[in-house]
């Protein structure tokens, strides 16, 4: 179960559509993979026996990591404790994630994400004269949108186009760039966004796992990130480029765009690890089952 907003913007509708779901799944003896924070909670609530068959996946909360305390943090991280302990298995593949919350007495066993799309098969790039350049982050100071933006001003490569998602992006005029506001992840418009693109850059500064990364590999996207990225290993893996830091990883991907055979041959690789990962994921998930 994925649903692609929080609760607060998720409205009735998908909130009605999301427990018929998990509803429809316990009546019919089926196990929900839960992932992300808004259905982990669904998941945990939404039913009458203590441990009900779902597995929820996650890499961060209001608290983790942050580091935010008070009075309503200490809310967030006792309504998080709650969920964990009703559902059957609660996993995160960010250590200091399973760390955070083993300390309050809840164990959060180690996992694999599952890719987004199951049903998409990613067609790899072909060489082409212009190299569209994707970002997508909400905050942007974190995930090293700035330092993107700054560099684009001072060194834009003359064949690149770049398409920045911010919700509130620092300025909102700049050649070259196409500002979005707001995607709303694994929908239509989402799966188009990452099929139009051949480079997604996320030089962040901080990332607690990059589940947009697992996004764009999945469509076929050369991924570019830094080694603050908890998926950073698996960008390795599938054929992108992990930086040190997020000027360099702009400064990769600038050079990337020189380079069209390049983006070609490393889009082959992200879409051959796919199938791959898919496999992986699937024994990691029976492991958490037994």
């Amino acid at each position: 179960m994925f649903m692609p907003m929080g609760f607060r913007r998720s409205g009735p509708r998908v909130l009605l559509a999301a427990l018929r779901f998990v509803s429809r799944a316990e009546r019919d003896g089926l196990k929900v993979i839960c992932l992300f924070n808004a259905p982990v909670i669904l998941g945990a609530v939404a039913s009458f026996r203590k441990n009900p068959p779902r597995i929820g996946i996650l890499d961060w909360t209001e608290t983790y990591p942050s580091g935010r305390v008070g009075m309503k943090m200490g809310v967030y991280d006792w309504l998080y404790c709650q969920a964990f302990k009703r559902l059957q298995v609660t996993a995160s593949p960010v250590k200091g994630f399973r760390e955070y919350f083993g300390k309050m007495g809840v164990p959060i066993r180690d996992c694999m994400y599952p890719m987004p799309f199951p049903d998409y098969v990613a067609c790899p790039r072909a060489a082409k004269s212009t190299v569209r350049l994707l970002y997508i982050g909400g905050d942007y100071k974190r995930k090293g949108g700035d330092v993107f933006l700054q560099m684009w001003t001072e060194a834009r490569p003359t064949n690149a186009e770049l398409t920045f998602v911010c919700p509130n992006p620092p300025i909102e005029n700049l050649k070259g760039v196409r500002f979005l506001r707001d995607i709303h992840s694994g929908t239509p418009e989402h799966r188009r966004l990452l099929e139009d693109h051949d480079i997604l850059v996320l030089p962040t500064r901080q990332e607690p796992f990059g589940y947009v990364l697992l996004e764009a590999i999945n469509s076929g996207l050369v991924c570019v990130t830094t080694v603050a990225a908890g998926a950073a290993r698996i960008v390795k893996d599938s054929g992108g480029l992990v930086a040190d830091d997020p000027e360099s990883a702009v400064k990769t991907a600038f050079d990337l765009c020189a380079n069209h055979e390049s983006i070609a041959i490393l889009s082959k690789r992200a879409c051959e690890f796919v199938p791959k990962y898919q496999e992986a994921f699937l024994r990691k998930l029976d492991q958490l089952l037994a």
